[in-house]
């Protein structure tokens, strides 16, 4: 979902899964200061952010790419399978160009390598919902 070009204060949803607690209050701490449009949702397990994205209409995904019970993969292929309209980023710390093609293989719209830079998160992130 992309905000109309006239609409930048639009708002949109968020949902994050990363295994990592940390990760999950940066993300949320930086996009909520820097994007004030946005709602973001959070979970550590992807089994629940897998039940979450279903239930719930997000307009953007962030996955980690390693975690336990379902991988960013599994989880993203599982979301496609659902039929969800929704942009993804992946986020791993085990980035290497077989993990990235991978991520783009199975239907990633952006990659981000951690750590990453509040400003690359920001801007990866509008770039989805700015002209």
């Amino acid at each position: 979902m992309k905000p109309d070009s006239n609409t930048s204060n639009q708002e949109f949803k968020i949902l994050v899964v990363d295994d990592e607690e940390n990760v999950l209050q940066s993300i949320r701490k930086v996009v909520e200061s820097k994007i004030p449009q946005a709602t973001v949702d959070s979970n550590s397990d992807p089994v629940l952010g897998l039940e979450m994205v279903k239930t719930n209409k997000y307009d953007l995904l962030i996955i980690d790419l390693m975690m336990p019970k379902c991988d960013g993969n599994e989880f993203i292929q599982k979301v496609k399978e659902s039929k969800l309209k929704l942009k993804i980023i992946m986020i791993t710390g085990y980035a290497t160009n077989r993990a990235r093609a991978q991520a783009f293989r199975t239907g990633v719209d952006g990659y981000i390598e951690k750590p990453f830079t509040r400003k690359e998160l920001v801007s990866t992130i509008l770039s989805f919902f700015d002209n």
